[in-house]
């Protein structure tokens, strides 16, 4: 019985992820500035909100870069205070965009929309094996938490700073957690590991489809 629908069984898929299209991206190759990355939809930009002061902060301290990967250039509103590399948003091409990130992160504000959503932005981090700074909403906060230390959870700007200023100045941190990163995405969401746990729900709860 799932707590979304109460008096229902519900069988839960596990969406794959293409980690060789993101194999570009390793941690063993990281640029030599610190580089943080936020990739997606431009309409989700404005979820940057949540962490905009701690990377302000943090950048006048530590020297970064933040590299936005998204269909459309980000405003003055993001870019104001930052060193924003941008990069337009090339599906086939994703994994070397990524390349050379440090770290990946994933503000999200807490809205019962949000807490429905499939967290990929960090099931992709994980699969180009990154470690990830997160919003504790919904699925992230799932997935950062069985991620074996690959993650952190971030709620307040505090949280943020303190969690940004860990990993920016830890190269060795950001190699560890990348690993266990990519090894949690492997076991997870390759196509192998997601092909194995949906034969496994069609042959528990949907015999009848199984044909003789």
């Amino acid at each position: 019985v799932h707590e979304n629908v109460p008096g229902k069984q519900v069988a839960v898929f596990e969406e794959p992820i293409d980690l060789l299209r993101l194999c570009a991206s390793s941690t063993r190759d990281l640029e030599e500035q610190p580089t943080v990355l936020w990739c997606g939809n431009p309409n989700n930009l404005k979820h940057m909100t949540q962490c905009l002061d701690a990377l302000r902060g943090i950048h006048n301290l530590i020297p970064f870069t933040l590299r936005i990967i998204s269909g459309a250039q980000p405003g003055p509103e993001i870019t104001r205070g930052l060193s924003v590399d941008w990069r337009p948003f090339d599906h086939e091409n994703e994994g070397t965009l990524i390349s050379g990130s440090w770290l990946g992160i994933a503000p999200l504000p807490d809205t019962p929309y949000n807490r429905c959503k499939g967290a990929y932005k960090v099931k992709t981090y994980f699969a180009a094996g990154l470690p990830v700074i997160a919003s504790p909403v919904g699925f992230q906060k799932d997935l950062v938490q069985a991620s074996n230390g690959a993650g952190l959870l971030a709620t307040t700007p505090e949280d943020w700073t303190v969690s940004l200023r860990s990993l920016l100045l830890d190269k060795a941190q950001v190699r560890e957690r990348g690993a266990k990163a990519l090894a949690y995405a492997t076991g997870r969401f390759s196509y192998r590991a997601v092909a194995a746990q949906w034969a496994d729900i069609i042959r528990q709860h949907f015999p009848a489809l199984i044909k003789p």
